[in-house]
């Protein structure tokens, strides 16, 4: 495990996420045999799913959409997920104290 450098910049990198959801929109919120009489999808909030560093996040992001994809063809559409990338930004490195 590397240690950070005091008085160093880090470059971090958020990959976030989001999934889908089944919404009742019937009005008398029926709700039949473990169905809604009226539904839609919709998307969650994005969310952060991990923090890494921007050489690496191509890697991971890649592996993460391996996992949806194999998630998908098991489960169905209704576990696909969105993933992106925000950053990098940087963060200072806590001093070191000793």
């Amino acid at each position: 495990m590397s240690k950070a450098i005091p008085g160093t910049d880090l470059a971090t990198t958020e990959i976030h996420f989001r999934n889908q959801m089944e919404v009742n929109t019937d009005p008398q919120n029926r709700f039949y045999n473990g169905t809604h009489a009226k539904s839609e999808m919709v998307w969650t909030k994005w969310e952060v799913l991990c923090y890494t560093t921007p050489e690496n996040v191509d890697a991971k992001m890649e592996v993460m959409k391996q996992l949806n994809d194999f998630a998908v063809s098991q489960r169905g559409e209704g576990a696909r997920s969105e993933y992106k990338v925000v950053g990098p930004r940087t963060v200072s490195a806590p001093p070191e104290t000793t």
